[in-house]
């Protein structure tokens, strides 16, 4: 849906009534036209309230439809919408002069209905003294109703062993634009509601039950698929502890004989000092001895 040919002079006022809420269009009267103002501003006082109406309006600034006001309706929804528009009224006569007539204010709602509120005429010119009075803008209201557009279809999935159709329910399920006819004998129920009182309900039963049986062999499979994933992991993760405790172990004993080397070096260079020093010290008296 689309606003178009909006004409709100100064001095006509209006509003709109977008799916049951009230829109005054009193901020964008007598704003310029040219580059689309007075539409813009329309446009945004409608979004202003897009939170109760559930309707977008954006300004079209190019294209065929440049300068409407296109209006949207969130998740498909319809756009009931309403416009109450008064024309200006017109200008008194003065002497000699008549006056002018009053603007006419005119929305077009876009589905070929135009709301339009007729200026006042111009009051008669004087003679002598002060013209008539102008008269008053008429008033037009106007409505438009514009379909939502349908929702994309989505894809979906029933699982009827746990689905249950109550047995009360008698002809068709609607969902969406689907329609599920039940009829005696597919009741789906659930296995906690089974009923063997006759031989229809039975052979439900084993039909039930056949399902059920399904459904624990699937879970059971994911369950086992999960123990062998966290049983792998739980492996990894032992064998990966027990490299890293091996490096561990080789780098302090690779420290351990680096150190051990380093200590005997040492003890070595002290007693060999401490052996030369002790001869340095026997070559004096040997000389001493000679002379005695």
């Amino acid at each position: 849906m689309a606003l178009e040919n909006v004409a709100l002079a100064a001095g006509t006022s209006g509003s709109l009534n977008i799916n049951g809420k009230e829109v005054d269009l009193a901020d964008a009267v007598g704003l310029a036209t040219v580059s689309g103002v007075q539409n813009q501003k329309i446009a945004e006082l409608i979004n202003n309230v897009s939170g109760d109406t559930g309707v977008k309006a954006t300004f079209v600034a190019d294209g065929a439809n440049a300068g409407s006001i296109t209006l949207e309706g969130s998740d498909g929804k319809a756009i009931d919408i309403s416009a109450n528009l008064t024309g200006a009224a017109g200008a008194a006569g003065t002497d000699g002069t008549a006056g002018n007539a009053g603007a006419t204010a005119s929305i077009d709602l876009g589905t070929g209905n135009t709301v339009e509120g007729a200026g006042g005429t111009g009051g008669a010119a004087g003679s002598g003294g002060p013209g008539a009075d102008g008269g008053a803008g008429t008033a037009d209201t106007g409505s438009a109703v514009a379909k939502g557009t349908p929702a994309e279809k989505g894809d979906f999935t029933i699982n009827f062993a746990t689905a249950k159709l109550d047995a009360s329910i008698d002809g068709a399920v609607s969902v969406g634009g689907t329609t599920i006819t039940q009829t005696e004998g597919t009741t789906t129920e659930s296995v906690a509601s089974l009923d063997l009182s006759t031989q229809a309900n039975a052979q439900n039963a084993i039909d039930v039950l056949d399902a059920a049986m399904e459904q624990v062999d699937e879970k059971r499979a994911e369950i086992g698929a999960f123990q062998n994933r966290m049983t792998h992991t739980m492996s990894n993760l032992a064998n990966i502890n027990e490299n890293v405790n091996a490096s561990n172990s080789r780098i302090k004993d690779v420290d351990f004989a680096s150190e051990t080397i380093n200590m005997t070096k040492g003890q070595i260079l002290q007693q060999a000092g401490t052996s030369i020093l002790a001869q340095a010290k026997q070559i004096p008296q040997a000389a001493l001895s000679l002379l005695g």
